[in-house]
């Protein structure tokens, strides 16, 4: 084998180790939200004054992926992301999209580690959640939707800081957990939401 061969060998070996030790660079996926129109359209859209818009897309769009939920539960839960998304100057949209590839809306969602719609790990969290959310005494009150999305919110803006406030490495590094088609979940429903959106600034015109 030449020196030739045995580069490329070695930087497949290390590509793939990368893929199952959630190691990948930004290089090595295709960029979603950053030649996205829709993220650009956010930055420019997202106005206090859009709040209900946003409010009536996000109802709509909870209800869609979650036939089972009522309209109240639908319009409680897009309150709370877009009173987070103020309170942390987080898009909204991005909040929601990782909500819903997470838990599925289903606020008593979990695993062995992670609660509620934002699925927090507990264990990696609690010190500061104590500290910060002196409220939050145990995981019966982290489950409640208006709390876990307010954490995880914070949770996702220290994220974004992390990561240069790019989503794709944000949703990339932090949340995929190692699957291929998280990221591109997150996406789809990203770009539902902004489509949504769309329809309902124009209704208000």
């Amino acid at each position: 084998m030449n020196g030739g061969t045995k580069r490329n060998v070695g930087l497949a070996v290390f590509l793939l180790a990368a893929v199952f030790l959630g190691a990948l660079p930004s290089f090595a996926y295709t960029p979603l939200f950053r030649t996205s129109p829709d993220v650009a359209y956010m930055k420019l859209w997202n106005l206090p004054e859009n709040a209900g818009a946003r409010k009536d897309a996000l109802r709509a769009y909870f209800r869609t992926v979650n036939k089972d939920m009522s309209e109240k539960r639908a319009a409680n839960y897009a309150e709370y992301v877009e009173a987070a998304a103020q309170q942390f100057q987080v898009d909204p949209f991005l909040i929601a999209s990782l909500m819903i590839a997470q838990s599925n809306l289903v606020w008593t969602a979990k695993t062995r580690s992670e609660y509620g719609l934002m699925m927090i790990n507990w264990d990696d969290n609690r010190k500061w959640i104590y500290r910060e959310y002196p409220n939050v005494k145990n995981l019966r009150i982290l489950f409640k939707p208006v709390i876990n999305i307010r954490v995880g919110t914070h949770i996702l803006k220290d994220n974004l800081a992390k990561s240069t406030h790019d989503y794709d490495e944000t949703v990339e590094r932090y949340y995929s957990k190692h699957s291929l088609t998280f990221r591109e979940e997150v996406f789809k429903n990203y770009t539902n939401l902004v489509a949504l959106y769309k329809e309902k600034l124009a209704e208000k015109k």
